[in-house]
């Protein structure tokens, strides 16, 4: 337990996500690091969804809404968000936090729209890209898109063929549909 606080929690983060997915981020439901994912239609654990903004530089507007969206201030965020998508729209990480903040708000259209528009921005970085392809596969599954919702698990497995999340994804698409019929 020594060996834990000398790294700290932030290590032991880094670490355990290393496990999580071929090192790679992934997204759906926030969930605290001592919480245990929800069978339902949530997805992986919520502690790798914010990889995108671990070890990066961000400005300070950037690092204040990802604090208000760690602490469940989903208005607050998604109005310091949208202001700095006014004065600067191509900025990927902001309109995925912005995805984020609409998911947890069960506004899944709008997470789809902002998670289309991350896409544009991102650039080549096949992480980055199945990462947002994850959170695609799931919002679409909320909203019931279960076709659209595999080809985005797909896709994210085709860009990180590593990555369980994605699998899990189609995992439990399949459940349902066998479930339903």
């Amino acid at each position: 337990m020594r060996r834990i606080s000398q790294i700290g929690y932030l290590g032991l983060f880094l670490a355990l996500l290393a496990c999580s997915c071929g090192r790679r981020p992934e997204i759906i439901k926030a969930l605290n690091l001592d919480e245990t994912e929800s069978a339902t239609l949530a997805g992986p654990p919520a502690s790798v969804q914010l990889m995108p903004f671990v070890g990066q530089a961000m400005d300070p507007d950037l690092t204040a809404c990802l604090a208000m969206y760690k602490q469940e201030k989903w208005d607050s965020c998604r109005a310091s968000l949208e202001d700095m998508l006014a004065t600067n729209p191509a900025r990927w990480r902001v309109l995925y936090l912005l995805a984020l903040v609409d998911y947890e708000s069960e506004e899944y259209v709008r997470s789809e729209r902002n998670l289309i528009s991350a896409l544009r921005f991102t650039g080549s970085n096949k992480n980055n890209r199945a990462l947002i392809y994850l959170a695609l596969g799931n919002s679409l599954q909320q909203q019931g898109q279960n076709a659209q919702s595999k080809q985005h698990f797909l896709t994210a497995l085709k860009l990180d063929p590593t990555c369980t999340h994605a699998r899990a994804g189609l995992e439990r698409l399949t459940a349902h549909t066998s479930v339903g019929q």
